[in-house]
């Protein structure tokens, strides 16, 4: 490649870095945090752990909930989430039970406050469409990345540490860059893809179809094909139909059962899922039953849809590390997909610390150290509200975060104002973890696990600054 050609791509992927990489920053944290949001949500609430209760015992008590509705959704425990929620339609679930004690659950919880963020940023499908954005810009910047160092890949196996914070920050940047650039791309175009997909299919149904807009998702969804209904059992209940289901259908796994017409003859019972091999979800993999007893009469798959319907239809699961569909590996899968994220972040921070360190008084260095810290403080305050029910306060999260800015921007030393946020991140996500571990007899350990590496990742920042603010001490004193 032409030197002048490298280096337009050099200084296009520094200035993509540095005009979003806090935005980049920001999306990419709360979207690590949103892998974990439901296990989050039953961390906080102190769940026990334990075996789930049998899966007819949970139906029949979710649909006793709402026993008088025309229709109920009844969304199944998984053992990622153990938990059955009762919805009116789906979206709307006043009545969310424990899998395994049967009790009611809270339906919200503190640690919700940065799943929305990285949603829609709280301004709704605007903020949503700005998030889908950040997608093109990680695209851009991985682009330009892969470019700039092809051919220096032995050396981006190195990460000197004890060389000082600039070429640690460089090192780590370039590191956590080649290990993660498969799932970078993957977060890049699926994040792009979600929100711009969906701004596409509505501006599509306002064209085709202006009178009834849903008539194009249905379209996107398929029709269902009458089965072959030779040899098919018929059952007497619900419970029944999910009792023989996983036998009469092994490569099914059910995740929503939604029922029309209970009570009465014409009822319809319609079981969502993913099928193995599919990447896919709920709405797109479906069996239905009629009548009583119950027969089926529909099937709905998404592998008789087209491939770009298809792809669509992939990248709601592949961005939020929804594996279910790969049964066994799903587990693996998902902690490597939250891995590849904290990996993400680190990568984005390491850059932007590179930007700061050349300029460590000016405002906007002292600007980019505050925006992004502030979430990862906050979040640390959201962790502790689990012991300290008034830092719970939908207030505390960006009033933590607008006192860490202001913190970075009036502390005499930038570094040292960031080796005291990562301190207390790092004390903050420690004890949190421990304690939960301990007092819940390690039920979500996987939950405590994560926010250990959080510490861990912390801690290894505070460690780095340490030797700076140290090694220039030391030069002073000569």
């Amino acid at each position: 490649m032409r030197p002048g050609l490298k280096a337009s791509f050099a200084q296009l992927h520094r200035s993509a870095g540095s005009v979003f990489g806090v935005v980049l920053f920001i999306i990419l944290f709360s979207g690590t945090w949103s892998l974990g949001g439901d296990s989050l949500r039953l961390w906080w609430q102190h769940l026990p752990a334990g075996e789930p209760l049998p899966l007819s015992v949970l139906t029949e008590q979710g649909m006793a909930q709402l026993s008088g509705e025309n229709g109920v959704h009844i969304v199944l425990p998984s053992d990622r989430y153990p938990v059955i929620s009762v919805c009116r339609h789906p979206g709307d679930c006043p009545v969310l039970l424990s899998a395994v004690t049967g009790q009611p659950v809270s339906a919200a919880a503190p640690t919700d406050i940065p799943v929305t963020l990285h949603k829609n940023l709280f301004l709704g499908f605007p903020g949503r469409m700005l998030v889908s954005l950040t997608g093109v810009v990680l695209t851009v910047l991985l682009i330009t990345g892969l470019v700039i160092h092809h051919r220096k890949i032995r050396l981006l196996l190195r990460l000197r540490w004890r060389q000082g914070i600039r070429r640690f920050a460089f090192d780590l940047h370039n590191l956590t860059g080649l290990w993660c650039y498969p799932w970078l791309v993957l977060f890049a175009l699926t994040g792009a893809l979600s929100g711009l997909g969906a701004f596409g299919t509505m501006m599509l149904a306002d064209r085709v179809s202006p009178l009834a807009p849903q008539q194009i998702m249905q379209q996107l969804m398929g029709s269902f094909r009458e089965p072959d209904t030779a040899g098919e059992p018929v059952f007497s209940s619900v419970t029944e139909l999910l009792a023989q289901l996983p036998a009469r259908y092994p490569g099914f796994i059910p995740q929503m059962v939604s029922l029309q017409n209970p009570g009465r003859d014409d009822r319809v019972v319609t079981v969502s899922g993913v099928r193995e091999g599919q990447p896919g979800s709920a709405y797109f993999e479906q069996l239905r039953w009629q009548g009583t007893p119950l027969r089926l009469t529909g099937i709905r798959d998404s592998a008789e849809q087209g491939i770009w319907t298809r792809a669509f239809i992939a990248v709601q699961p592949l961005h939020y590390g929804q594996y279910t569909w790969l049964a066994g590996a799903a587990p693996w899968l998902s902690a490597l997909h939250f891995l590849a994220g904290f990996a993400a972040c680190l990568l984005t921070l390491s850059g932007l610390s590179l930007r700061a360190l050349n300029a460590p008084d000016s405002l906007s260095s002292r600007l980019t150290i505050g925006l992004c810290g502030g979430p990862v403080l906050a979040c640390t305050v959201l962790l502790l509200s689990a012991w300290f029910s008034p830092l719970s306060a939908p207030a505390v999260f960006p009033a933590v975060w607008l006192i860490t800015v202001f913190f970075t921007l009036l502390y005499p030393s930038l570094s040292r104002a960031l080796l005291l946020i990562c301190l207390f991140c790092a004390a903050g996500f420690v004890f949190a973890a421990l304690v939960h571990l301990f007092s819940c007899a390690g039920a979500q350990w996987y939950t405590d696990a994560a926010l250990l590496l959080t510490a861990a990742g912390c801690l290894l920042c505070a460690v780095v600054l340490w030797r700076k603010n140290r090694c220039r001490s030391e030069l002073c004193m000569n």
